[in-house]
């Protein structure tokens, strides 16, 4: 039963197919799906060049302060271990 079910709808896609309705259905779904991805970069591309190289410095600026304060983090981590070794070395004598 099921696979006549199967075969009937692979035959009703097919039809669809061939008669262009499935390919417009595909064209509305992507199409949508691809103006709103597009929605963003025409936003940038909108912004006047000075504007456009404040949002970059802005951006640069702040992944700058990221990395430092990862260095930052990993520095005290590293100290905090040491610090940690010293203890345990003193608290077993």
């Amino acid at each position: 039963m099921s696979h006549h079910v199967l075969q009937q709808f692979d035959e009703e896609l097919l039809a669809e197919i061939a008669g262009g309705d499935a390919l417009t259905d595909r064209e509305l779904l992507y199409g949508s799906a691809s103006r709103n991805s597009e929605q963003p970069s025409r936003q940038w591309l909108n912004l006047s060049p000075p504007r456009q190289w404040l949002v970059l410095a802005v951006a640069l600026l702040m992944a700058a302060f990221a990395l430092l304060i990862a260095h930052d983090a990993q520095r005290r981590a590293d100290e905090l271990q040491r610090r940690l070794v010293i203890h345990e070395r003193a608290s077993n004598r």
